[in-house]
């Protein structure tokens, strides 16, 4: 296995998941990890050191998911992931009851429908914060902002949910 096909190996599904996140729609998403993937490929000798190489091309894939929503000039593209969740994003609990597993869809839904609402800066804040669990330093390396932005970002997005949770009628534990 040369060096290009074991970054790809250990790269594809956390960035596949991020823009997946980022664009709600996984027609696009295979696209653009794709794309993602043949700049990674072209520009890989260019690659300095200066960062890791999964913040590297995390900043790739940040950048090809701005130039995409760019060029849709609309936000159609964005529907909500209860139609296009994919299988393997999360197993249901082997114990979880039929109403129990209901709820938490509903939940997912709900949440995943709010964090639509948020400009793409605040999503990926949010997803690296919480869904990968990075810590804030973490997240501005991949996002090549401060670690203060980082922090403000995620205090803004956080306040904009709970102005969602008020003004749309959503239930606050669901964001919880």
């Amino acid at each position: 296995m040369d060096d290009f096909e074991r970054l790809f190996q250990e790269n594809f599904h956390s960035i596949y998941h991020y823009v997946y996140y980022m664009v709600g729609n996984k027609a696009d998403a295979e696209d653009i990890t794709q794309e993602v993937f043949m700049k990674v490929a072209s520009s890989y000798h260019q690659f300095r050191g200066d960062s890791s190489i999964s913040t590297w091309i995390y900043t790739i894939a940040r950048r090809t998911v701005i130039d995409f929503t760019r060029q849709k000039k609309t936000k159609k593209f964005m529907t909500f992931w209860k139609n296009h969740i994919p299988e393997d994003y999360e197993a249901a609990d082997d114990f979880d009851l039929p109403e129990e597993i209901l709820q938490k869809k509903e939940q997912k839904d709900s949440i995943y429908k709010m964090l639509m609402h948020l400009p793409e800066k605040m999503r990926s804040v949010i997803y690296l914060r919480f869904i990968k669990g990075l810590s804030v330093q973490e997240t501005a390396l991949y996002l090549d902002i401060s670690p203060n932005q980082v922090s403000v970002t995620q205090n803004r997005a956080l306040a904009k949910l709970r102005t969602l949770v008020t003004t749309e009628n959503w239930v606050k534990e669901e964001i919880r």
